[in-house]
């Protein structure tokens, strides 16, 4: 097992955990796989409340958080950061309380490592707070191409934020959010090098 000790960790959105440490204890715990099959199939937006969901192998996932107090230029700004990724990102995203998890380390040009990992069940039972951060679940491990990652995710959020209906009347930065997007686009046109 590759155990990762410590680099240059950027965490976007850091309000929630107070260290690297806390992380590590998390990541180390699973390897990545280079043998899957990964789809991102849906953006939902409720209510206030964020659904994507796809699949990893056969197993469905749901990544969650809440538009109402979590701005979804945030998780699009974690997506473009993995353009020029030097080492490795983090990002908690807010769903009122459990805080899901996204990771990103690079592992060469065009390759990084991508974990989803959660506290949806440690929240039901009110053991959620930073200390069970290593008790996460982690439903995805993969190393990944980054352009099918990026393309994957911006294929299902960009049309969500280009008809984002206003009325939902959220604190939402579309400007930042667009931006973003945007960036993403532009990498994701470039001919492979």
């Amino acid at each position: 097992m590759n155990v990762i000790r410590g680099g240059t960790m950027k965490i976007i959105k850091d309000e929630f955990f107070d260290t690297e440490e806390k992380i590590y204890k998390l990541i180390n715990k699973s390897e990545p796989s280079s043998n899957y099959t990964f789809t991102v199939e849906n953006f939902k937006e409720l209510a206030g409340w964020v659904y994507i969901t796809g699949k990893i192998n056969k197993s469905e996932y749901s990544i969650n958080y809440s538009s109402a107090i979590f701005d979804h230029y945030w998780i699009i700004k974690f997506f473009a950061e993995i353009i020029n990724l030097k080492d490795e990102i983090v990002i908690f995203l807010d769903y009122e309380g459990s805080y899901p998890m996204l990771y990103a380390k690079k592992a060469d040009n065009n390759t990084v490592r991508f974990i989803f990992a959660h506290d949806y069940i440690l929240f039901e039972n009110d053991e959620n707070d930073d200390d069970c951060l290593p008790l996460y679940k982690i439903e995805c491990d993969i190393q990944i191409d980054k352009k099918e990652l990026l393309e994957k995710f911006y294929n299902i959020i960009n049309p969500h934020i280009m008809n984002y209906d206003e009325k939902n009347n959220y604190d939402f930065d579309i400007k930042k959010a667009k931006k973003y997007l945007k960036q993403i686009k532009i990498f994701l046109d470039k001919k492979s090098s």
